[in-house]
């Protein structure tokens, strides 16, 4: 993540964002620190921020220019992972109300995606463990660090990553459903899952296995979401606005072409 990493574990980085001056945010870390770094657009480093033990798996730019980041943080409690969500200023300092701990969910959780609203809320989502069945679950956190709520989804096993339309409403997480071995999308809003869309709130894609990157067009329109197919390789499917439809799909019938982790679309679109 920094310049020049170092140690015999060494951070990974997971998630990128880039800020309206051009700046990239890029997240990761390992299980020994949670990390945050920004580059300049031609590459040069300008900071990093390790605030505590963990690891950031997304990053996100809110309306304000700020950069929000998630993951967990490793601690003796929550089954040693407690979710976690931190926010910078593009100059690298602290954000008022930051760093949020999230009360454990269940036995164990981390947040593996995060987005931010229109009006700079923060939504992220992630997995909880409920015994030995995971289980999605999604928080919305102010910009001043309050969790406002959080809700969860046993339909969805897994949720990896958060789309948050720029007309507000509801946010979308990609993941799965591990007993039916399927992908899917939820919607949610702050009153939990939004059982008048999709089939009770969840839209099923048969074309893959997980689904660890989503993003929607403005409006909201199309919902695009992308992971592992169900031939092993990777998948990209296109989902109408009310998450009744399958617009298409594409797969890969080789294992040998990369699965796909994430999606998106150009600044024009979301407008």
């Amino acid at each position: 993540m920094s310049p020049a990493p170092s140690g015999t574990n060494p951070a990974s980085a997971t998630s990128v964002a880039v800020l309206d001056n051009g700046d990239i945010a890029v997240s990761g870390g390992n299980t020994s620190k949670f990390e945050v770094s920004l580059y300049a657009p031609d590459g040069s480093f300008l900071w990093t921020q390790t605030p505590f033990s963990g690891a950031a798996n997304a990053v996100a730019v809110t309306p304000g220019g700020n950069i929000v980041a998630a993951g967990f943080e490793s601690t003796s409690s929550c089954g040693g992972q407690t979710p976690a969500v931190t926010e910078y200023t593009a100059s690298g300092a602290v954000a008022s109300g930051f760093p949020v701990f999230v009360s454990c969910p269940a036995s164990s959780g981390a947040f593996h995606g995060v987005a931010s609203e229109p009006d700079g809320t923060i939504v992220a989502a992630g997995t909880e463990l409920v015994v030995t069945n995971p289980q999605t679950f999604v928080s919305w956190i102010t910009s001043t660090g309050t969790v406002s709520a959080t809700k969860t989804n046993p339909a969805q096993s897994d949720g990896m990553a958060v789309a948050a339309p720029v007309s507000g409403g509801d946010v979308y997480i990609a993941g799965d459903n591990t007993t039916l071995n399927q992908a899917n999308v939820a919607a949610f809003n702050t009153s939990g899952l939004d059982t008048s869309w999709g089939t009770s709130g969840v839209a099923s894609l048969p074309a893959g296995l997980s689904a660890s990157g989503i993003t929607v067009t403005g409006g909201p329109g199309t919902i695009f979401a992308a992971g592992l197919g169900s031939t092993s390789a990777g998948f990209v499917s296109a989902l109408n606005s009310t998450g009744t439809s399958i617009s298409w799909s594409d797969t890969s019938s080789s294992s040998t072409r990369p699965t796909a982790r994430s999606t998106a679309t150009s600044a024009r679109e979301a407008l």
